[in-house]
């Protein structure tokens, strides 16, 4: 609880909380955490509470306080409430209680908080049921001594219109039903926050005449809220106002004077269409948000707001013109014009706004910046993306706390300005404008550290020997008519980030040695070819003397036939990605161990064979090979990978066999392989061996997955199930079974994935996805609590995913029947689970062995 939450409600009660909580933090029996969280002893919590038990330890009704369900639910059904009951915080798990309490209150007569958690809210579902089973519209009764009252998702329409507020101090009644709190006005001298968020069928507010007090009022998210009482502009204590999401407000005030006011939030009233007049200086207002509202214009009167720091404008698509009289805002920090479609012009004078740290004019209309707006020398961002009118800049900059100026998607901007002196400037984006070249003085940008120019295809030149010796990134991808590359790099020794999708390398260079990423982006791969006419067959020579490489992906280049055994060069190259590369057919040797490599990527190219000197990828931790459908071998030697622990081989039809000793291995795919009979050395579970788990199911942890045909797409849910058997009949006597759970234990089983293609196979539905019709089934059984967890070795994951095409029905039959015939030698089972197998079953094994002892 937040101390400043507390003190609220003790100053409520009559309490002097300040010197209390003094003594009490001072004999360290309640602190107050760094961010002002007011945290009390466990056990001097139930001392307090001990204490109030012993009120009344037979009847709760007599006590000071109630605060457990059950005794607040035995007071309201036996009707034994008493004025001696001061406060009450209850959690109902539903709103159906209220008419019990409306009863109880009535003899509460010295009720000081109550504090109600409804977790839902109930709604009536027709005019007649809200007749008949939400009678009450209001309480009929609430003690004048009521201080604090908080109900969240409370049902009432409005609160007891004979309800005296003269004590009120806090009332909280967020997303509830309540239209209106009350009519006309009250005696409200106590009553410092009104919270009603998300109370969406609020209409009105009321008469604030009385609330000289009130603090904070909040009406954030109340969509049917149309109409503000006119005496709000008078509440001069008010410190925050959120009107934010009403829908349906469409005039606020004619004019405002609250010269407490910090926070003012219109955000998103969506027809909103004029902002008051301020009649007087308002200097504490620090923050006014506005986006997405319909005003089409700012008062004149807006520099009254002498401390205004933040003004957000974003999206207020109907506003044309700022007034001049806002450069006189010298508090105005960040500014926010970003969607405002119709703004065409920034005040000629902006420079004058010499607090201005932030300014966005994203997406607006401006087609030109004053050139007072170069002078501002505070600001530090200044964004115009996607100004699409935008063609020129003031002929100087000379901003020179400016860190980021982002000008990506000015489309018509073919021109760049002079940097007349040295500035600090550390990110520059320039995406997508039509500049042809920059300007020579962008070497005074010395600390820049990123430079984007993706797609500035009428760049032709880059500034030579410019020494940008702080740019660490640089993407220059897109960029189809550039001359001057690589050598225009040269003195760039922090570069670390390189972006770019043409072979535009023709040269050694030792520039490069910082490098850590180099990336080809898919999508620039055709627009190579249209605006070049360069096809990539193989990677620049160059690449392979970058030694501090980190990542490398070339996806889905069609044309890229090859890489050469220099690739070993690349000693810290962790990841390698040729996904897609439909024409690679031959993966080097490694002549050097690379260490590093732990991830390579080769799936659906058309390699045939994996070489030997696999071996040397030592730190190798993933290999994909997924879809690579001329794949036929792979070396023995890819066992000497010790870190390898996931290789996908799925669709790899040609493949049939594998290394057997692929001990290391943790997950291992081989649906849709031609591999037969596969049997690693581990041990290995198989659908033989499901029946027989029948008498350990209520051991078993299970998880529900329904799998859809598009692979990519998997929804797991969470769940509990048995093992499905297809009928009841017995498989195995007590003491075969007896026999073979201790089988399991020997064997160390972690996990075991059953899927089902059977159309109408009953499976565990989840309520949550409803039926799953005809898409296969998946199940993964957790043993963990069942084996012993003192094994050092990982499960193995064998995957043979689901299927309906014959190959993998036989692949499927082929593993189960090995296992079979190597473990159990019983034709009668062999029978029964290769029919079991016939019906739609397919295996997902998590099996675990152990590394040492030579097993």
């Amino acid at each position: 609880m937040k101390k400043d939450f507390a003190t609220r409600i003790m100053e409520g009660c009559d309490f002097h909380p300040h010197t209390g909580l003094d003594v009490l933090v001072g004999r360290a029996l309640v602190t107050v955490s760094s961010d002002g969280v007011l945290e009390m002893h466990d056990l001097l919590e139930e001392m307090g509470r001990e204490i109030v038990r012993q009120e009344s330890i037979k009847e709760p009704g007599r006590r000071s306080r109630l605060w457990s369900y059950e005794d607040v639910h035995h007071v309201l059904s036996r009707k034994t409430a008493t004025e001696a009951v001061e406060s009450i915080i209850v959690r109902w798990p539903y709103s159906n209680n209220v008419m019990e309490l409306d009863t109880a209150l009535f003899k509460m007569t010295k009720l000081r908080l109550l504090r109600v958690h409804t977790h839902y809210l109930q709604p009536p579902n027709s005019e007649s049921e809200s007749d008949d089973q939400w009678k009450y519209k209001d309480l009929k009764f609430l003690s004048e001594k009521l201080s604090y009252l908080f109900w969240h998702k409370c049902p009432l329409k409005s609160l007891s219109s004979n309800f005296n507020t003269e004590n009120l101090v806090d009332i909280d009644m967020q997303y509830s039903w309540v239209e209106h709190l009350w009519k006309g006005t009250k005696p409200l001298g106590k009553l410092k926050i009104i919270n009603l968020k998300g109370s969406h069928r609020l209409k009105e507010t009321p008469d604030f005449t009385e609330a000289k007090n009130l603090e904070n009022l909040i009406l954030g998210g109340c969509t049917s809220l149309y109409e503000v009482h006119p005496s709000i502009s008078a509440l001069e204590k008010l410190v925050l106002l959120d009107l934010s999401w009403c829908g349906k407000l469409k005039t606020f005030s004619s004019t405002i004077c609250m010269k407490s006011l910090e926070t003012l939030d219109l955000s998103f009233c969506s027809i909103l269409e004029k902002f008051p007049e301020i009649s007087e200086v308002m200097e504490k207002l620090s923050k006014l948000f506005l986006q997405g509202t319909a005003i089409k214009e700012l008062p004149r009167s807006i520099n009254n707001l002498t401390g205004l720091v933040t003004l957000n404008l974003e999206y207020c698509r109907e506003l044309e013109i700022l007034p001049n009289s806002i450069v006189q805002l010298k508090s105005l920090q960040f500014l926010n014009l970003s969607g405002c479609s119709k703004l065409k012009a920034f005040p000629e004078n902006g420079g004058n706004m010499e607090g201005l740290r932030e300014l966005r004019l994203d997406e607006t209309s401006v087609e030109d910046l004053c050139p007072s707006i170069s002078s501002l020398e505070n600001l530090e961002s200044l964004s115009l993306k996607q100004c699409k009118k935008l063609h020129s800049l003031p002929s100087s900059i000379h901003m020179r706390s400016l860190r980021t100026l982002n000008l990506s998607g000015c489309s018509n901007l073919d021109n760049f300005s002079e940097i007349p002196e040295v500035m600090n400037l550390l990110e520059l984006n320039l995406d997508e404008t039509a500049i042809s070249e920059l300007p020579s003085s962008i070497k005074n940008f010395t600390g820049l550290v990123t430079l984007s120019l993706k797609d500035c295809r009428r760049l032709k030149i880059f500034p030579g020997s410019i020494h940008m010796r702080s740019l660490q990134v640089l993407n220059v991808s897109g960029c189809s008519n550039l001359k001057n590359f690589p050598e225009f790099l040269e003195g760039m020794e922090n570069l670390t980030e390189l972006n770019f999708d043409w072979t535009i390398f023709t040269e050694d260079s030792s520039t490069f040695k910082n490098l850590t990423k180099l990336e080809y982006e898919q999508a620039r791969f055709p627009k190579i070819v249209e605006f070049s006419g360069i096809a990539i067959e193989e990677l620049p020579s160059i690449i392979y003397s970058l030694t501090g490489l980190a990542t490398l992906t070339l996806r889905y280049s069609k044309d890229f036939k090859s890489l050469t055994s220099s690739i070993c060069q690349l000693k810290s190259l962790s990841y390698l990605s040729l996904s897609g590369c439909a024409m690679f057919k031959v993966f080097p040797d490694i002549l050097e161990n690379m260490e590093r490599l732990a991830s390579l990527d080769l799936d659906r190219t058309s390699i045939r064979e994996l070489p030997a000197s696999i071996e040397r990828l030592q730190g190798l931790v993933s290999l994909n090979l997924k879809k690579c459908k001329s794949l036929v071998y792979i070396p023995d030697s890819i066992c000497n990978l010790l870190s390898l622990e996931w290789l996908n081989l799925h669709g790899c039809s040609k493949l049939s066999k594998l290394p057997e000793d692929l001990r290391y291995l943790k997950h291992l795919h081989i649906g849709g392989t031609g591999i037969r009979g596969y049997r690693p050395k581990q041990q290995f579970i198989t659908l033989g061996d499901l029946a027989q788990f029948r008498s350990t199911a209520p051991m078993i942890n299970a998880i529900i997955a329904m799998v859809p045909n598009n692979e990519q797409n998997e929804a797991v849910a969470d769940g509990e199930s048995l093992l499905p058997w297809s009928d009841g009949s017995e498989i195995l006597t007590d003491h075969e079974e007896s026999s073979y759970a201790e089988e399991i234990r020997q064997r160390d089983l972690e996990f075991l994935e059953v899927e089902s293609t059977l159309e109408g196979t009953s499976i565990h539905q989840d309520s949550n996805h409803g039926s799953m019709g005809s898409h296969p089934k998946r199940q993964i059984f957790s043993t963990s609590g069942y084996l012993d967890q003192n094994q050092s070795t990982a499960p193995l994951t064998v995957t043979v995913d689901s299927s309906c095409e014959e190959k993998e029905e036989e692949a499927v039959e082929a593993i189960i029947l090995s296992y079979l015939k190597q473990s159990r030698h019983e034709e009668e089972k062999e029978e029964k689970e290769v029919a079991a197998s016939r019906r739609g079953w397919r295996i997902w094994g998590c099996i675990c062995g152990s590394r040492g002892n030579g097993d």
